[in-house]
């Protein structure tokens, strides 16, 4: 059995019990269906990380420093 042959309910379990913001993102990066899947729980994830920490956080500072003006800006939303 394929991972994608899993219920989405069980794949966004899977995503949310990752213990590390980086986890989360390679998994979502895995294929254009996880993707299209976990990408906001992606985005809300790194923005509860910057609320719960200060504000030179790992994903703000990873956006930054890799260019990425588009997902650096969806964070600040």
């Amino acid at each position: 059995m394929s991972l994608l042959d899993l219920p989405n309910e069980i794949i966004l379990l899977v995503a949310e019990s990752l213990p590390h913001l980086r986890d989360l993102s390679a998994f979502t990066h895995t294929n254009k269906f996880l993707h299209a899947l976990l990408t906001d729980i992606l985005y809300r994830t790194a923005a509860k990380d910057l609320r719960d920490k200060d504000p030179f956080s790992h994903a703000l500072e990873y956006c930054t420093e890799s260019g990425f003006e588009a997902n650096f800006t969806r964070l600040l939303e």
